[in-house]
Parts: C-alpha cells; sequence; structure tokens
C-alpha cells in the first residue's frame, strides 16, 4: 500500500478546485475560441471527474489518524 503526504494532498485539492473555478470564468463570444472553449470544457470535465474524485480517495477522512 502507498502513501501519500496528507498535506500535499490537501494542497493539490484545493489548487484543482480553484482551476475549476477559474475555468469556469472563462468567457468568450467571439467563434474563433469556440475550439479553445471545448478545451476548456474538456478540462473542467477531466478534473472535475478524475482528479477531483481520484484525490478524494487519497485524502484523509474526517476523524481519521
Amino acid at each position: 500500500m502507498s502513501t501519500y503526504d496528507t498535506v500535499r494532498v490537501s494542497l493539490l485539492q484545493s489548487r484543482v478546485g480553484a482551476a475549476v473555478t477559474e475555468l469556469r470564468s472563462l468567457r468568450c463570444s467571439d467563434l474563433a475560441a469556440s475550439e479553445a472553449l471545448s478545451a476548456v470544457k474538456l478540462a473542467i470535465h477531466t478534473l472535475e471527474c478524475w482528479w477531483l474524485p481520484a484525490l478524494d480517495e487519497l485524502a484523509p477522512r474526517r476523524g481519521d489518524g
């Protein structure tokens, strides 16, 4: 079983959450930016559906330890 630095995991969770918030705030009405905005949406999806749940699995549970 691997062990992870819980402080670093918590910090990464916080920073990923902040990144999602920042990415969600991006707006552009220029049609030329549609491909870039699609990439941003994919990044948000990846962070929310893959990274955050994986980090939740690594994070210490409240009351543990």
